[in-house]
């Protein structure tokens, strides 16, 4: 039987945690407020685009979740991740995050003209460049022509929660304080807001038991990855068919927990996050045993 007892209650966690995170973003002005102090404008309404979207890009190529990706009246899109982990590839990730998002928002046979902007944002538990900055802005130039616009609508953001130089205003320099478990004293809206939903989302029983339901399913998983890895060196040489369909079995109650996660709103990036593995490692076992999936 599996103890449990590890698990950290979701009284204990911080904005850094994912379940959280997406919890406390989607609800009330949160996000909208967060948004617009970062940004610099006024957003009339954000509608959320299906907590954890699912953008399936071609047939043979990746399908990503995204941890909140919303719309305004304009059809701006944003999309907003949370780091933990330093991943080389940041950088690319978002590049490909954007790619997928605009063939998502662009309908088929609408002029380009009509693709909206696109703002992707990563939230860092680390300093993504080195440089101190709470916030680096990405956007498209022209080398030696500063003058000359280069609007291709796209726009990266990585904010650093370990910031030793405050480039932007209070009130997002407050909300990474937050994302590190500062909690007390904050003078700005954003701030009080987002404490003050972050104190409702750990007092609610119905988020409690669906993080605590996603937690232990993570466990187990977790613990049968290792079960099967030790199985699987004493079982070489010893019956061979049972221990591939032992092996195919545990395989397939992988994916069951895979989908099962993702089913509640859990992106692929937080998972693999779980699983101690890159996302590409993950979404690479996932094609791997596509098949075995669908026998079932």
């Amino acid at each position: 039987m599996n103890d449990y007892s590890k698990i950290i209650p979701l009284r204990e966690q911080t904005l850094a945690n994912d379940f959280v995170f997406a919890a406390v973003m989607r609800e009330g002005d949160v996000c909208k407020l967060f948004l617009e102090e970062l940004l610099g404008f006024s957003i009339a309404e954000l509608q959320f685009i299906e907590a954890q979207k699912v953008i399936d890009d071609a047939y043979d190529s990746h399908g990503i979740r995204l941890d909140i990706l919303a719309k305004d009246t304009n059809g701006n899109a944003y999309n907003i991740e949370m780091q933990k982990a330093k991943d080389p590839a940041l950088a690319k990730r978002a590049r490909y995050y954007q790619s997928a998002i605009d063939r998502h928002m662009l309908a088929e046979g609408t002029p380009y003209e009509q693709l909206p902007r696109c703002i992707v944002i990563f939230i860092c538990m680390f300093d993504l460049f080195g440089a101190g900055h709470a916030v680096y802005r990405v956007h498209s130039r022209i080398d030696g022509l500063p003058e000359y616009p280069y609007d291709d609508g796209r726009t990266t953001y990585f904010l650093n929660s370990m910031y030793r130089m405050a480039n932007t205003d209070d009130a997002v320099l407050e909300f990474l304080d937050c994302v590190n478990g500062k909690e007390l004293d904050h003078d700005t809206s954003l701030a009080r807001i987002t404490v003050d939903t972050l104190k409702k989302v750990r007092s609610d029983k119905e988020q409690e038991e669906m993080y605590m339901t996603l937690s232990m399913k993570l466990q187990d998983s977790y613990n049968e990855g290792h079960a099967a890895g030790h199985a699987a060196g004493h079982a070489a040489g010893h019956a061979e068919g049972r221990a591939e369909g032992n092996t195919q079995g545990r395989i397939r109650e992988r994916l069951d927990t895979i989908r099962m996660l993702m089913q509640n709103g859990m992106s692929t990036a937080q998972i693999a996050r779980m699983y101690q593995m890159t996302e590409q490692q993950l979404l690479t076992f996932m094609k791997e045993h596509e098949a075995l999936a669908e026998t079932e």
